[in-house]
């Protein structure tokens, strides 16, 4: 639980802000729906026991929690749908639902509690308003504990419905993420308009199944072809054995491994030939050879008077 010891909105009064708002996002990972986000003001002295991280609350107390927030708290929702997650990519969508939250609020804060690492850049350019990140800040703040809650819910409900359309998907079980039951039921029935085409799962799917818009395709192919490994051409796979072999001493004509640096490794592909060495006694074999026969040359063309 946060308590007034510990939530964040206690260093901003101290301040000077008078308007404080919570603001935190769900669906983020599921390769379906929206991504929904939640902005919350609490008033001065309302008090929310039990509130805290939405992940850490089962979903009857999430739902019970979500009643007392909205009864009790100032909220303002930001729904970006899949299409324009899959347009401007899922951080940018996240932070777009954050600022679309905040702008719906029905009241005008003077200071946004983040939940992340991230501040929109909506909030940035904005000299009327202060905004922080903090990490882990469901469980530091207040506000960004309720906004949390209300996020999720908010997004669950729109699952809820979606398997109401769709119940072979059982959406009401995984609320979107990847788990093995949803990827079962994607392969089988293939992805839905309300699938998100840009991440790679669904993508592959659909493009194997013929269903990828020209908007999505080649992603969909770059996605496919990041999950095969590259297939070598012949040339490669050549010159790839002779390299092995040569740093290996396992060319032909040769038995004993040869360490990298040796010979076998200067005559590589792509390296300077060197001339193999000789043995000492086949050199000193090859000179005296040549010596002898210099010799007789030599006495042919000089033959000596006789005495």
């Amino acid at each position: 639980m946060v308590t007034a010891a510990t939530h964040l909105e206690a260093t901003k009064l101290a301040l000077g802000f008078k308007t404080i708002a919570g603001v935190d996002e769900a669906g983020r990972g599921p390769l379906v729906g929206p991504v929904v986000a939640a902005a919350c003001v609490i008033p001065p002295g309302v008090e929310l026991p039990g509130v805290t991280d939405s992940k850490t609350l089962s979903e009857e107390a999430r739902e019970a929690a979500f009643e007392e927030i909205t009864r009790l708290t100032s909220i303002g929702v930001g729904i970006v749908d899949n299409k324009q997650i899959d347009q401007i990519n899922i951080l940018e969508a996240t932070m777009l639902a954050m600022e679309l939250a905040v702008a719906n609020l029905p009241c005008s804060p003077d200071a946004v509690l983040i939940d992340g690492n991230r501040v929109p850049s909506g909030f940035k350019d904005r000299n009327d308003l202060h905004a922080e990140a903090f990490v882990k800040g469901d469980s530091r703040s207040l506000s960004i504990a309720a906004a949390s809650i209300v996020a999720k819910v908010t997004r669950d409900r729109l699952l809820y419905e979606l398997h109401e359309l769709h119940p072979e998907y059982k959406f009401n079980q995984h609320k979107g993420y990847p788990t093995a039951i949803h990827m079962a039921a994607l392969h089988k029935y293939g992805p839905l308009p309300e699938h998100r085409y840009s991440f790679g799962p669904v993508a592959r799917v659909a493009a194997a199944r013929g269903i990828v818009t020209d908007t999505y395709v080649d992603r969909a192919k770059a996605a496919i072809d990041v999950s095969k490994p590259k297939k070598p051409n012949k040339r490669e796979t050549s010159q790839k054995t002779l390299m092995t072999s040569f740093l290996t001493g396992t060319a032909s004509g040769s038995s004993a491994k040869k360490p990298v640096g040796s010979l076998g490794a200067e005559n590589s592909v792509g390296s300077p030939t060197k001339k193999p060495r000789v043995k000492a006694s086949e050199t000193e074999s090859e000179n005296a050879a040549s010596t002898e026969t210099s010799r007789r040359a030599t006495r042919s063309s000089n033959p000596k008077k006789a005495v």
